[in-house]
């Protein structure tokens, strides 16, 4: 059977088992081809990333954040777009889905990026990175480093050691 390329992006469940008599499920995405099943990225695994990396458990953006690298992971990760892009089809997505205009989406994001950036833990940040950044990274540029690390498993800079465009 040959392998082709499969555009789809879309939210699945899975059922996880957090015990007997279990119907918990979780949102999760695929994308890439139907041969290979990997690319699962969950809503979960993006909190978690969040708050590891985040100066407190809550923070301005927040949720519009994490919704942001979800979106990111699930749907650009993998293919070579560029910041227009993910400007011009990215903050829509998570403005729709946090049920706010797109200027308060993108700005929501903007201070979470901000707020991760001088009050967060730095460590955790570098690790996620995979280097020492001398400057803030763009929103843009922090969610594809946050939705690099949850798809592949490893920061970008470890294995690639070049930025996005």
């Amino acid at each position: 059977m040959v392998s082709r390329p499969f555009l789809f992006v879309g939210i699945l469940s899975q059922k996880v088992d957090k015990g007997p008599k279990s119907t918990n499920y979780e949102n999760i995405a695929y994308y890439g081809t139907i041969s290979e099943r990997k690319g699962w990225f969950s809503m979960e695994k993006v909190r978690q990333l969040v708050s590891r990396i985040a100066p407190r458990a809550r923070f301005p953006g927040q949720g519009a954040f994490t919704v942001a690298i979800f979106c990111y992971g699930k749907q650009f990760l993998g293919s070579e777009e560029d910041g227009v892009r993910v400007t011009k089809e990215l903050y829509p997505q998570v403005a729709k889905q946090i049920k706010k205009g797109l200027e308060a989406a993108e700005k929501a994001i903007y201070r979470a990026v901000d707020c991760c950036w001088s009050e967060g833990k730095t460590e955790a940040l570098n690790q996620v990175i995979g280097r020492t950044l001398p400057v803030k990274p763009r929103p843009g540029e922090l969610i594809f480093y946050c939705a690099y690390y949850l798809e592949k498993g490893y920061p970008y800079f470890e294995r690639i050691g070049a930025g996005p465009g």
